[in-house]
């Protein structure tokens, strides 16, 4: 580990620790990483990415101030997949909100929702509520696992019922996502089609409401 990026962590722990004792909401938004450099427009799907995650934050922050808003800082440890769960898992965030943007050659904006799940039709039966027992790390994710099934499903619906002009979204699907293997938060995926290089607009506003409509279920479910 680099004395760079362990700077960064400490410095972001004290932040979030502060934060959380004046505060009472943390979210960490992640950028993915992308292997290819597809062009959206005049810009990469990844710096399109980066955008709406700044985006995003400044419009959280300014309707919500009491909010902390964390973006997942481009060292070069977290640029493995694997590492973003457990740098989520240290700084403790309420949620953790991982973005993808891609080019989509035709029709209307896509989103697709995931959430990390390995057997989708027994990991709501075997959800630990002990907090005192060990979990392993391939089964981290169950810790969170009915709350974040929830919001997810329920965020479907009501991106559906209030947006549907904007965009189309698609479905929610639950599978082993590796930037989120090992996650003990509420964590979801928005994977974005994207024709054109200005269509990350259209997904702040619901992205703002999702966050208004969820954060105190989040914050109760962790009591």
């Amino acid at each position: 580990m680099s004395i760079k990026f362990y700077s960064i962590l400490v410095m972001l722990l004290f932040i979030t620790t502060t934060s959380i004792n004046s505060r009472s909401i943390t979210l960490l938004l992640d950028p993915a990483e992308k292997s290819t450099h597809q062009a959206v427009g005049n810009l990469t799907e990844h710096a399109i990415t980066i955008q709406l995650c700044q985006n995003l934050k400044k419009v959280l922050e300014h309707h919500y101030p009491s909010f902390k808003i964390i973006i997942t800082p481009p060292v070069p440890e977290l640029s493995q997949p694997h590492k973003k769960a457990s740098f989520a898992n240290t700084l403790q965030p309420d949620l953790l909100l991982n973005f993808s943007c891609f080019y989509k050659a035709e029709g209307r904006p896509l989103l697709t929702i995931y959430h990390y799940g390995l057997q989708p039709a027994t990991d709501s039966l075997t959800v630990s509520h002990n907090y005192l027992s060990f979990i392993p790390y391939q089964k981290a994710y169950l810790k969170a696992f009915g709350c974040t099934k929830k919001i997810a499903h329920e965020t479907l619906n009501f991106f559906n019922a209030e947006y549907k002009k904007n965009f189309e979204c698609n479905a929610v699907y639950a599978c082993p996502l590796l930037p989120l293997k090992g996650i003990i938060i509420p964590a979801l995926t928005f994977e974005m089609g994207l024709q054109n290089s200005n269509d990350w607009k259209l997904f702040i506003e619901p992205l703002v409401e999702f966050v208004k409509r969820n954060v105190q279920f989040i914050t109760d479910s962790k009591r």
